[in-house]
C-alpha cells in the first residue's frame, strides 16, 4: 500500500488497521518480518505458528493445539470445548502486558464527551456572514440542539487574505450587520472574540459552554487547510464532534482537474468552467432557505464589543485628530447578505457578459466584487440568480 500512488490517500486506514492488528494478537509488528502466511485445513496450521522460535514448524495439528497454562497471571479454567481447542492462545506475562499497553495506547485521545440535552453546537463563522444558502448553519440547526453563532479574529492566522485596510473595515460593518440580522430573525447574536490562537479560543469556548458540537464551512488554501485540519484533531480528542460543510464555494479545487483542458492551470473564466464541466464532483444542488429559528442557550458566552477586534482603526494626525479614512465605504456600500445579493443580481443583469474580457478594467463596473463575495459567501448564491434568470 504505501509504495503507491495511492499510498498516502489510504494510509490513515492501515495505520489503523495495523493498530487493531496488534492490539488483537498483543504483540508490534515488525515491518522488517517477512512474516509467514497460515493456511487453516481441517483444522491444520502447517505453517510457522510460535514466531518467537524459527525453528519450529508442525505438521500435525494435535501437537500444534494446547490448553493455557496456567500462571499467576492468567489460570485456565479447562472450560474449553474440544472443538475449540484450536482457538487456544500461548500468552505470556510479557505479551499480556503489551496487550495493556497497546489498548491504552490505542484509546488515548478518543474519549467521548459526556452531554446532556442542553449542551450547545458551536457555529464557528468566517466568510459565511449570511442566513441564506448557509449549509453550514443549516447543519447546526437539524441537531436540534442551543446554537452560539461565534466569530473569531486574530490576523495572524489569516494569511496574505487579511492583508488590506479597506477590506478590515468593511468586514467590521458587515459583522455588525450580521449580528443585528441574527438579533432580528431570530433572538440570537454573534459573539465575538480576539484571540491569540483559533484553536485555543475553540478549545476555552467548548470547556467555557459544554459544548458538544462545533461546525464550519470549509476553506480550501492549503495554510487555512492545515491549520483547520489541526483544529478539527485537537477537538475531536477532547471528545468533540466536527462537521466541516462545503457551502463557500460553487466547485472544490480538490475536485477540478486542470488535465486535458488546454494550458496547464487556470487562465481565465472559461478556462476554469471548462475544467469544472469535465471534472467529477459534487452536486451544486438547490439554495437553501434561512431556518424558520435558532435554538438559544440557557447562557451565552463572553463577548468582546466588535470594536475590540480592532479591524478598523483611524489613523491619528500629528495634531491628535483621528482620519476616518473609510467613510466614503460605509457611506456607498450597502452592508449584510442582503448587498451581497444585490450586487450579485446587478452582475448578472449588466456585466457578466463583459466580465472575461474587461475584468481587469478598475474604470468600469464589470468586475464582481470580491471583497463582498469573501465576506458573505455571495458566489454559492449565483446557482439562484441563474434559477431566476430561467425562471424569467
Amino acid at each position: 500500500m504505501t509504495e503507491t500512488t495511492w499510498g498516502q490517500k489510504y494510509r490513515k486506514i492501515f495505520l489503523e488497521l495495523v493498530d487493531k492488528y496488534q492490539d488483537f494478537f498483543c504483540e508490534e509488528i515488525d515491518h522488517e518480518e517477512n512474516i509467514e502466511r497460515h493456511d487453516w485445513k481441517e483444522r491444520t496450521e502447517n505453517r510457522r505458528i510460535n514466531f518467537d522460535d524459527e525453528n519450529v514448524l508442525v505438521e500435525d495439528s494435535d501437537e500444534a493445539l494446547r490448553f493455557l497454562e496456567g500462571s499467576e497471571d492468567f489460570n485456565d479454567d479447562g472450560g474449553c470445548h474440544s472443538e475449540e481447542t484450536n482457538l487456544a492462545f500461548n500468552l505470556s506475562k510479557v505479551e499480556l502486558e503489551t496487550k495493556s499497553k497497546s489498548a491504552s495506547k490505542s484509546s488515548k485521545g478518543k474519549k467521548k464527551r459526556k452531554t446532556d440535552g442542553e449542551s450547545p453546537v458551536i457555529l464557528w463563522f468566517r466568510r459565511d456572514l449570511r442566513t441564506y444558502d448557509n449549509q453550514a448553519l443549516v447543519k447546526a440547526v437539524d441537531l436540534n440542539i442551543p446554537i452560539i453563532p461565534v466569530f473569531l479574529w486574530n490576523e495572524a492566522e489569516e494569511g496574505p487574505l487579511a492583508a488590506g485596510g479597506a477590506t478590515k473595515a468593511w468586514l467590521e460593518q458587515a459583522l455588525h450587520v450580521f449580528d443585528q440580522t441574527l438579533q432580528d430573525k431570530y433572538g440570537s447574536k454573534l459573539i465575538l472574540r480576539s484571540c491569540q490562537s483559533y484553536q485555543s479560543e475553540l478549545l476555552s469556548l467548548v470547556k467555557e459552554t459544554g459544548a458538544c458540537h462545533v461546525v464550519w464551512s470549509e476553506l480550501y488554501e492549503p495554510c487555512i487547510k492545515s491549520r483547520d485540519d489541526a483544529i478539527k484533531t485537537a477537538l475531536e480528542n477532547q471528545g468533540v464532534e466536527v462537521t466541516v460543510t462545503h457551502g463557500y464555494l460553487l466547485h472544490r479545487p480538490d475536485q477540478i482537474s486542470v488535465a486535458n483542458v488546454g494550458a496547464i492551470g487556470i487562465g481565465s473564466v472559461t478556462h476554469f468552467m471548462e475544467c469544472c464541466k469535465q471534472s467529477q464532483g459534487d452536486r451544486i444542488g438547490d439554495p437553501l432557505d434561512p431556518p424558520k429559528d435558532l435554538l438559544k442557550p440557557k447562557t451565552w458566552p463572553r463577548s468582546c464589543p466588535l470594536s475590540g477586534l480592532k479591524l478598523y482603526v483611524k489613523p491619528r494626525r500629528k495634531d491628535g485628530t483621528l482620519v476616518d479614512w473609510a467613510a466614503d465605504i460605509r457611506k456607498y456600500w450597502r452592508f449584510g447578505e442582503e448587498g451581497g445579493y444585490e450586487n450579485l443580481r446587478r452582475f448578472l443583469d449588466e456585466n457578466v457578459d463583459k466580465y472575461e474580457s474587461e475584468s481587469g478594467r478598475a474604470d468600469q463596473p464589470a468586475r464582481f466584487n470580491r471583497a463582498q463575495t469573501w465576506l458573505t459567501g455571495t458566489a454559492s448564491q449565483t446557482v439562484e440568480a441563474l434559477r431566476l434568470e430561467r425562471a424569467s
